[in-house]
């Protein structure tokens, strides 16, 4: 009797253990149940009311999803580095009283939080700045530290993978934080390519300006760009040393908008997509937009605003969400061809023979007379001067213009920092005044064209999404 007595006590023992397992059991899957369930509702999912055994359910099946995971990781054992951030773990959500719907966790706003906000911050600047190179070399980097070139290919691979979960973690849970990085990592990526010739300029300016400041006199003609003949001559005269800005605005407005209009026919054409007047027309809006940008910044800035606008307007014309990370990769890449283009013409024109100098300078100046609504009459015409002399003396003006108010100009028009004025033409400008327009076109503003041309293919070669238009 005493025998059976303790046998039915210790299987009572058990009986309970094995509930307790059960219900501890239970209760952690329909934790991972609810969870689940928060996390649909934070997505914006149509969900319906769930039982308890639905939630259970639910539970068990994120549970199944976590087992494999666990035995994916665990076929190829890695060991832990510095590299990957630890990400904290999502905050558990107490079982309700019901199966009704259980609000979403928040991100913390504790002090770790904005460490965080932080690190996902510098993580999209240096990815940015760097065009996606710095999750490269820190995942070599990594895979080098781990077993050297054993299995080098494999361990990259898994690093990446990491790094690609970290940022996608970083857009999820600190969005804000990380775009905002990624943009000044953009903004600074651009602005480096201009470091070399800013240092140039600063080695060729600082003696002069050293020069000017140990004698008391001004450091503003120090400051002078280009102090070349046709600077000083054109400082001398009291006239703009660059182009007459009549009609330039207008020139860069409609070149931008007729280069982003072909780049993105000539792009459908490449790609083989069928090419929609609604997303050319977004592309002229963002080409015009960067050429009026690239007149007064530059064609890398002029390339980054333009490459941005016209992925926001074809993401809307298509219906589309608009994509900050589309916006993001056409404005650096358009940036990058601008100024790469911008950089190589300007100094390809520079070593130009005269001749050829000189018929840039003159296709560029009848362009503009035309922005500006000019008439041209003539092309390489005599101009006559006061007094008339036997012989008459004369200039010959590179075109002869009529206004839309029916007066006729002349233009005059010079390519390069050396190009002067002859002693006619002064007296030509003297006799005329402002109806003597004389261009004093720079290389960088031939550059400017050429990378305002060449900057809307960015968008072009970053757009990977067919045409919805067939």
């Amino acid at each position: 009797m005493a025998a059976s007595q303790r046998g039915r006590s210790g299987m009572d023992l058990w009986m309970q253990e094995r509930n307790a397992q059960l219900r501890q059991g239970a209760s952690k899957l329909y934790g991972l149940g609810v969870q689940a369930y928060a996390e649909a509702i934070r997505k914006g999912e149509q969900v319906k009311a769930r039982t308890t055994a639905e939630v259970i359910d639910l539970g068990r099946d994120v549970a199944r999803r976590i087992d494999m995971t666990k035995a994916a990781l665990q076929s190829k054992p890695r060991p832990v580095t510095s590299a990957a951030p630890v990400k904290p773990s999502p905050k558990a959500v107490s079982p309700s009283s019901g199966p009704g719907p259980v609000a979403a966790a928040k991100p913390s706003t504790s002090s770790g939080s904005a460490k965080e906000q932080l690190r996902a911050a510098v993580s999209g600047a240096a990815d940015e700045f760097t065009f996606g190179l710095a999750d490269r070399v820190l995942a070599a980097g990594d895979a080098l530290a781990e077993e050297g070139l054993r299995n080098f290919a494999q361990n990259y691979q898994a690093n990446m993978e990491q790094k690609r979960a970290d940022d996608e973690y970083d857009a999820r849970h600190y969005g804000l934080a990380r775009n905002s990085g990624r943009a000044v990592g953009m903004v600074g990526s651009l602005a480096a390519m201009g470091a070399p010739a800013v240092a140039r300029s600063a080695v060729v300016l600082a003696p002069r300006v050293f020069r000017a400041a140990r004698s008391g006199a001004s450091v503003a003609p120090a400051l002078t760009p280009a102090l070349s003949r046709g600077a000083a001559q054109a400082q001398k005269l009291g006239i703009k040393y660059g182009p007459d800005p009549l009609g330039l605005t207008k020139l860069a407005v409609v070149g931008g908008a007729g280069a982003g209009a072909t780049d993105q026919y000539v792009g459908d054409m490449l790609t083989g997509r069928q090419t929609d007047l609604r997303e050319m027309a977004a592309a002229a809006v963002g080409g015009a937009l960067g050429g009026l940008a690239t007149r007064y910044a530059g064609a890398t800035a002029g390339g980054a605003s333009g490459g941005a606008t016209t992925s926001v307007l074809q993401d809307f014309v298509r219906g589309d969400d608009v994509s900050f990370d589309n916006a993001l990769r056409s404005a650096q890449l358009s940036g990058l061809l601008g100024g790469v283009a911008s950089r190589y013409l300007t100094n390809k024109v520079s070593n130009f023979p005269s001749k050829i100098k000189g018929n840039f300078g003159e296709v560029m100046s009848g362009l503009k007379a035309v922005a500006r609504d000019d008439d041209i009459l003539q092309q390489q015409a005599r101009v006559y001067l006061k007094p008339v002399s036997k012989p008459k003396e004369y200039t010959v003006a590179d075109h002869v213009l009529r206004s839309p108010d029916g007066q006729v100009r002349y233009n005059e028009s010079k390519l390069g920092p050396s190009a002067t004025l002859t002693d006619r033409q002064v007296q030509a400008m003297n006799q005329f005044g402002d109806r003597y327009i004389v261009d004093h076109w720079r290389f960088a503003d031939v550059g400017k064209a050429g990378g305002m041309a060449v900057a809307p293919f960015g968008f072009t070669l970053s757009d990977d999404e067919p045409s919805r238009w067939r």
